[in-house]
């Protein structure tokens, strides 16, 4: 079973072939290749969304992303997985509802250019309790958004993947879109269904579903075969740490079972970008943690396999 991790805030820090350097000779076979860095998140969030990449036609993209692509490469990784920029909604900001389409758009365009079999996209979210939106609009806004995307999904060969998220609104943490397992089936259907043919799945969030309180054999049984990519990564229910798997509350044997019953066939990948914080641990610290996630995975690897 290959085993991935999330570029996050490694590359960030180390610089972009710098980090594919060190995550391969961590024992990683690819990596989650997030292209959250083309805005600034808490800009969006307050309603400011200057100029984005994603927004030029495929050549401009495909041009300013040459080095990392070469990067990749050269390291020998695999991208098994990408991850689209997020949010796709603010409420009150309606000028980003209407760019984030091409823009998604794009970020298909470019996985399909690289071969990426799956991108990430958080869709269309927010607090059920929030008072702009209900949670039927919201399943409704989702399906408009995630259907545009279809004739780019089928040139590309790229499949398109939700994720069950939350909300955080004054320190607390609220249901959102995919997170009640029965409205995830029931919109990835719903998408499929209109498609024609299944151009849309799920990446499932350990650490969401634990911050969440919902039960993660029920999540994972009712989703089965949606189930296309993970994003692995541990907290205590209470906060999302992204941590190492152990660092939390995180049922990992449970899950290790669950994935083995439902003969989940993907790749583990992590999403712990926490742990590469410079502030808190000295810079030769990171390979060694990262070569310990690596064996933490082709352990998990084993469990599912059973090998």
């Amino acid at each position: 079973m290959k085993i991935s991790v999330h570029t996050g805030k490694l590359v960030n820090l180390f610089g972009f072939e710098e980090g594919c350097r060190m995550i391969c000779d961590a024992g990683f076979d690819g990596i989650d290749w997030n292209f959250n860095d083309v805005w600034d998140q808490k800009e969006v969030r307050q309603g400011r969304l200057g100029y984005c990449i994603f927004e030029e036609n495929t050549e401009v993209v495909l041009k300013a992303y040459e080095e990392r692509i070469s990067a990749i490469r050269k390291s020998g990784l695999r991208v098994f997985q990408a991850h689209a920029p997020f949010p796709a909604y603010v409420p009150g900001f309606p000028e980003l509802s209407k760019r984030v389409p091409k823009i998604y758009e794009n970020c298909i365009r470019l996985c399909g250019a690289v071969k990426i079999p799956y991108l990430v996209i958080h869709g269309i979210s927010r607090a059920y309790n929030g008072a702009d939106m209900t949670r039927r609009e919201m399943m409704e806004k989702n399906i408009g958004l995630y259907s545009s995307m279809i004739s780019a999904i089928k040139e590309t060969g790229v499949m398109v993947l939700l994720e069950n998220i939350f909300w955080d609104l004054d320190e607390k943490f609220y249901d959102a879109t995919c997170s009640d397992p029965d409205e995830a089936v029931e919109l990835i259907d719903t998408l499929n269904d209109i498609a024609g043919e299944e151009c849309f799945g799920l990446c499932f969030d350990v650490g969401h579903c634990n911050l969440l309180r919902w039960e993660m054999s029920s999540y994972i049984r009712k989703l089965g075969n949606r189930i296309k990519a993970l994003h692995l990564h541990d907290n205590d229910g209470k906060g999302d740490w992204h941590g190492f798997p152990g660092s939390g509350t995180v049922n990992w044997k449970e899950l290790c079972n669950l994935l083995k019953e439902i003969e989940y066939d993907g790749t583990l990948n992590f999403e712990t970008y926490s742990y590469y914080d410079l502030n808190r641990v000295m810079p030769e610290v990171v390979p060694v943690m990262l070569k310990y996630l690596a064996e933490l995975g082709k352990e998990f690897g084993k469990a599912i396999k059973n090998t």
